[in-house]
C-alpha cells in the first residue's frame, strides 16, 4: 500500500534515484501459502491510481510485468514514462548539516531546545530536564 499512500499526496515529490516496487495484491490464504490476485490489483489501480491521475496505458504496460513478480523502478523511470505518479523532482543529492563543536559552556545543553540534558546511568540516551 505503500504508493496508493503516496498517491494521495497533493504534490507527489521524489528524486531520480529513489526506487520503487510494483507488485501483484496478493493474500495469504487461510491455510497459509500466498496467492496473487490480479483482478484485486485492477481494483486497486482503479481506485488509487487513475484518481490520482496515473497513466492507464503505463498501468497497462505493467500489469503484465507485475504478475506473480516484481517490478522496481526509479523515480528517472517513473518520471521518463510519463506516469503520472511523481509530480515533481527532487534532487538526487542533499547536504548533510553537521553539527558544530560545543565549547565547555555548552554541554550538557540540548542545542534544539536550550534545556539542559543529561544522559541515562549508562550514558546512552539523553534525558532532558526544564
Amino acid at each position: 500500500m505503500c504508493i496508493p499512500i503516496f498517491l494521495q499526496g497533493e504534490d507527489r515529490l521524489a528524486a531520480r534515484a529513489s526506487l520503487w516496487i510494483f507488485h501483484e495484491v496478493a493474500q495469504r490464504q487461510a491455510n497459509g501459502p500466498q496467492r496473487t490476485d490480479m483482478a484485486e490489483t485492477w481494483r486497486l489501480f482503479r481506485k488509487y491510481y487513475l484518481p490520482a491521475g496515473v497513466s492507464m496505458n503505463w498501468l497497462k504496460s505493467i500489469a503484465p510485468k507485475i504478475k506473480e513478480g516484481n517490478l522496481w523502478q526509479t523515480g528517472g523511470d517513473l518520471i521518463s514514462a510519463k506516469t503520472g505518479i511523481i509530480m515533481h523532482t527532487l534532487g538526487d543529492r542533499t547536504e548533510r548539516v553537521l553539527a558544530t563543536r560545543s565549547t565547555d559552556a555548552d554541554r550538557g545543553r540540548d542545542p534544539s531546545f536550550g534545556k539542559k540534558a543529561a544522559a541515562d546511568p549508562a550514558g546512552n540516551a539523553s534525558i532532558t530536564s526544564e
